[in-house]
């Protein structure tokens, strides 16, 4: 996150636990981009911390494309389906029901 963002993910977190303990947590989207965020170590490490805080939650796994944005993201690669499916199986795996491939 800090990478792609220049900030860190503390304040997506935080947000996240708040809105599921008040029940207020409509779905989660996950911006997969290759080389950064969707090796399976990564996917899983993410899979367990949401099935902890945001159990009950809609996934939206949404895959990067570079199709028009700025350098240096216009350089990268677009996330591979089978990358997407993959992350989708371990969510799935750790007992989220509703996850929706973009």
């Amino acid at each position: 996150h800090h990478l792609l963002t220049g900030r860190t993910n503390d304040a997506v977190l935080q947000s996240i636990e708040l809105l599921a303990a008040a029940d207020r947590l409509y779905e989660v989207r996950l911006l997969l981009v290759p080389g950064f965020n969707d090796d399976p170590s990564t996917i899983g490490r993410t899979a367990d911390w949401l099935a902890a805080h945001a159990p009950t939650t809609r996934i939206k796994l949404i895959g990067f494309r570079s199709h028009g944005t700025l350098p240096p993201a216009a350089r990268w690669d677009d996330e591979p389906i089978e990358r997407l499916e993959h992350a989708a199986s371990v969510l799935v795996d750790r007992g989220f029901a509703e996850v929706e491939l973009v």
